[in-house]
């Protein structure tokens, strides 16, 4: 299974070699991760260049995530899918957090490309309030690293930097 927003298109075969790769991997990854474009060199964990552009994965503070994740249906059904408490800024790390809680793996689908532009538009930007709100209730919800201003924190020999499940504040009584 996986998902795609209405303005990425997967470059021909990208999809059935993703679904050869996530058939062939242990029981212990999740998801394989798409490749995509990318525009911005923040938050940036692998890449790779096909016919002179670039195409790139990305992390959430250190951790490894898929976005446009491609899974086994079980996969998908034991996370609980999407959280749809998130428009949708957030809903593929979200995802991707709760595989690596669960003791999953995401990896690379190397040849497994999307062209999805960021472009600036209208709908993006009406959109942006809804993405802080987002980001917002991601790091609400989950353990992860304080943001790192100096440098890209993302080690291919550690894709994890996850501590788990936030613990709720307690309230004053």
């Amino acid at each position: 299974m996986t998902w795609l927003n209405d303005d990425a298109r997967p470059l021909p075969e990208s999809l059935d070699r993703a679904v050869h790769q996530i058939d062939h991997e242990d029981a212990s990854v999740a998801f394989v991760a798409l490749f995509h474009r990318w525009n911005s060199t923040r938050n940036v964990a692998y890449e790779t260049l096909h016919h002179g552009n670039l195409y790139r994965l990305c992390h959430v503070r250190g951790t490894l995530y898929a976005n446009f994740p491609v899974g086994r249906r079980e996969t998908f059904e034991k996370l609980g899918y999407l959280d749809e408490r998130f428009y949708f800024f957030a809903a593929d790390p979200d995802l991707s957090l709760k595989a690596w809680h669960a003791g999953l793996k995401i990896v690379p689908a190397y040849g497994a490309l999307l062209d999805h532009e960021q472009v600036e538009d209208h709908r993006r930007a009406a959109d942006d309030p809804y993405g802080e709100t987002d980001n917002a209730r991601l790091f609400e919800k989950w353990d992860l690293p304080e943001k790192n201003l100096r440098f890209n924190d993302f080690h291919p020999d550690r894709p994890c930097t996850l501590k788990g499940l936030r613990q709720p504040v307690p309230s004053a009584a």
